[in-house]
């Protein structure tokens, strides 16, 4: 698996949750809020992939489980970004269904997050950007909400899958450097 080339797609799309947040009028659905979505999440779905690749979970069936799971959520969850891009009729049951997706894909990546960090996979700092990356929602959707503002959610959001590239760009080299140093000991 090409993580270097995984991990630069994950970082360019890293920033558009944000540039819709910046640009878009909140729950309005238009075909530029559909797009900026289907590629900040295009990005995330990179992300997910080499992470599973990468093992962060360990070899575990849960692992696999969290795995389905969340690429599961991410794949419904870009449905209704496709819908939004083309569709017309926002207002039915499996719009809404869809929809659900969103957040549920987020909270899901906590449960991730959480698990990257018990299972010690992932070396120092990195252990815990998943983590970082789950606790997005919690820390920054779930208050915006209650105060209707969405300032600290875009930039949030935009660092942490930013972070969480950047560990799937290092991944090859990390592999490499753990190689070397079994090697030489």
């Amino acid at each position: 698996m090409n993580f270097k080339v995984l991990g630069i797609i994950a970082i360019i799309c890293a920033p558009f949750l944000y540039l819709d947040f910046a640009t878009s009028v909140q729950h309005v659905h238009t075909w530029k809020r559909g797009l900026f979505g289907f590629v900040y999440m295009a990005g995330w779905m990179c992300s997910v992939v080499a992470l599973k690749h990468m093992v962060i979970l360990g070899k575990t069936k849960w692992a696999k489980i969290a795995f389905t799971v969340q690429l599961s959520l991410l794949t419904l969850a870009q449905a209704w970004n496709i819908w939004v891009i083309f569709g017309s009729s926002y207002d039915n049951l499996l719009f809404r269904i869809l929809d659900m997706c969103w957040p549920l894909s987020n909270v899901w990546m906590l449960v991730i997050g959480i698990t990257a960090v018990r299972a010690k996979k992932l070396q120092g700092w990195k252990r815990f950007v998943p983590l970082f990356v789950g606790l997005w929602f919690p820390l920054t959707v779930i208050p915006a909400i209650m105060m209707n503002f969405f300032v600290l959610a875009g930039p949030y959001s935009a660092v942490a899958f930013a972070l969480l590239g950047f560990v799937v760009f290092k991944a090859d080299q990390d592999e490499q450097n753990a190689v070397t140093e079994v090697s030489v000991a």
